[in-house]
């Protein structure tokens, strides 16, 4: 008997596990500006996966990304890690400006080989250690310019105010348009 020519045959095996669910680890972090050095959004997944799981995030709150802090792009966990996750790295930035305190919201976007679960959003509130200068009990105040000039049909327009000092309380200042 003659067998003929050897062929070759492909197999392809699908991936039929489940999508690996992707959490936030720590929905609230507090920490001092002073401390300056990496913060991290920790991420865990449900299960190991045979793929790396990419994260998109969007960020949002009242921290400035040059000012207060630069990060990492998106977070990427490595296909055998597994509740521990991964995380992203945000540097805090020190500075000498007082200021209130800031916040970082991280939202989690939909993943490349997972599915969200229940907690998709971090906070991080960054606590301003720069002491205020010498306060003011009745701090000057003065309009940025005098007059503005806008189209007919504008709906809003930002007057700067400059205080003369830091103030000792909360300075509210009426007008009347």
């Amino acid at each position: 008997a003659n067998i003929g020519a050897e062929n070759g045959f492909v197999v392809t095996i699908e991936d039929d596990d489940p999508l690996p669910i992707v959490n936030v680890l720590d929905v609230r972090q507090v920490v001092s500006e002073g401390q300056g050095g990496y913060l991290y959004v920790r991420v865990g997944v449900s299960a190991p996966s045979g793929r790396g799981i990419s994260i998109p995030y969007s960020l949002s709150g009242t921290a400035d990304e040059t000012d207060d802090y630069t990060r990492d792009d998106s977070v990427d966990v490595n296909p055998l890690e597994s509740i521990n996750g991964a995380s992203s790295d945000f540097f805090l930035v020190e500075d000498d400006v007082p200021e209130v305190d800031e916040t970082i919201v991280i939202t989690l976007e939909e993943p490349e080989f997972g599915v969200l679960g229940d907690s998709t959003t971090q906070t991080i509130t960054i606590v301003d250690d720069d002491a205020p200068g010498e306060t003011i009990a009745n701090p000057s105040i003065v309009l940025g310019h005098a007059f503005d000039r806008v189209l007919e049909g504008t709906t809003s327009v930002s007057v700067p105010v400059l205080l003369s000092g830091f103030p000792a309380s909360t300075v509210s200042l009426p007008f009347t348009v």
